[in-house]
This record gives C-alpha cells, sequence and structure tokens, in this order.
C-alpha cells in the first residue's frame, strides 16, 4: 500500500507508516489477516498465536538482513521482547485493560 493510498483512507501519518516497528507489527496484521480469511470466526488465542508466530518469521527475515543497520535491528529485538512480555502478562492476568474503566 502506497502512501497515497493510506493517506486517503484517513491511516496514520508517513512518519509513523515508516516506522520499523509499526511496519513489522501491521506487516504480521496483514499477513495474519489473509491467513484467517476463511476462517470465519478465529478465537482471540489462536488470531494472537499466529500474530506473534508470523510477526517472528518476520523480524528473523529483517534481523539476517545485511543491509539493516544494527541500531535499527536492536530497536525491533527490543520491541519483540515488550510484545512477547506483555502477552505473557496477558495470559497469566496480570494486565486487564477493562481494570482502567472500572477503577474510577
Amino acid at each position: 500500500m502506497n502512501k497515497e493510498n493510506m493517506r486517503q483512507k484517513g491511516a496514520p501519518s508517513p512518519k509513523i507508516v515508516e516506522s520499523y516497528c509499526y511496519r513489522l507489527r501491521y506487516d504480521s496484521l496483514c499477513i495474519v489477516a489473509t491467513i484467517l480469511a476463511n476462517n470465519p470466526n478465529p478465537s482471540a488465542a489462536q488470531m494472537n498465536s499466529l500474530l506473534m508466530g508470523v510477526q517472528e518469521r518476520l523480524l528473523e527475515g529483517m534481523f539476517f538482513d545485511p543491509e539493516l543497520q544494527q541500531g535499527i535491528k536492536n530497536m525491533l529485538l527490543r520491541f519483540q521482547a515488550k510484545t512477547v512480555s506483555q502477552r505473557i502478562q496477558d495470559k497469566r492476568g496480570e494486565r486487564r485493560r477493562y481494570q482502567q474503566f472500572t477503577e474510577n
């Protein structure tokens, strides 16, 4: 998807779109959506598991790309570590998003 199409659809600014972390997540979501196109009711666990697997594979490809700078690779690894940590916290029940609405 080019920048012009993204602007027309009300997507984020081009600076965000050019972010490596954004592109990693966006591409992962697009791949998962394509894979699950024939599955009308996937569970949240299925989607999350597939998303993490696809994101991990894309990250591996980026990590072994010789043209990508080491600083960008480190940033992507930190992003993946944070994503995995959040997923573990979700599974343990440590992160409850609905609590922020009920505590006020």
